[in-house]
């Protein structure tokens, strides 16, 4: 898992590499919701650094029975002919939010 800082700054990268089963290798950036806001709790609000958040949930979706929902991105303005896949959920058993949502990690308004 990579959880960094990215170069524009004050904006952070969310992205899950992983094989399938027939050990195609990705390296997709995340945009489930509930995922975003609980890194950046436990890294703003825990104090946790991100190596350490991205190391501990690492362990815990190689322990749990973990699935990832896979979708297409819309073309955007610098290329405009293609569409990208991107991870839209991440569901691990045992729940890794522990029957939280997005909203119980939100700061501010």
């Amino acid at each position: 898992m990579i959880y960094e800082e990215r170069k524009e700054g004050q904006k952070w990268g969310y992205r899950i590499v992983f094989e399938d089963q027939s050990a195609q290798r990705y390296r997709l950036r995340v945009t489930d919701l509930a995922f975003r806001c609980y890194l950046d709790h436990c890294r703003t609000q825990l104090g946790q650094s991100p190596s350490a958040i991205s190391d501990g949930l690492l362990e815990l979706f190689n322990q749990a029975a973990t699935f990832l929902r896979i979708g297409l991105a819309r073309h955007w303005e610098r290329f405009p002919d293609r569409c990208y896949l991107q991870i839209t959920g991440v569901y691990s058993f045992p729940d890794y939010l522990e029957g939280r949502c997005f909203a119980d990690f939100r700061t501010g308004p």
